[in-house]
């Protein structure tokens, strides 16, 4: 086998109950991810050749799916402040 199927905890956790992060929620999934790719990237070297590719599309695939999930997260978390903001009615603007 090659890795190439088995699941990652840094992308395969459920984020549905999760509150919007903060920057340190940011931060520590950030350097886990890394630690994790460094680790995966440094185990290259008792792989063989012919599985190396299937191994940087993995890491690309996680990478992204942190990327995006940190993207969402942020989006989220942004239109939430918004919504709590007091609005401006077109009242002052005659």
């Amino acid at each position: 086998m090659t890795g190439h199927d088995e699941p990652h905890p840094l992308t395969d956790q459920k984020t549905e109950a999760r509150p919007a992060s903060t920057p340190s929620d940011e931060a520590g999934l950030a350097e886990r991810t890394i630690a994790d790719v460094r680790e995966r990237l440094a185990s290259l070297d008792h792989r063989p050749v012919s599985e190396h590719v299937a191994v940087f599309d993995d890491i690309h695939r996680e990478l992204s799916d942190v990327l995006d999930r940190l993207d969402r997260e942020r989006s989220v978390a942004q239109q939430e402040h918004h919504e709590q903001q007091p609005h401006q009615g077109s009242e002052g603007q005659r």
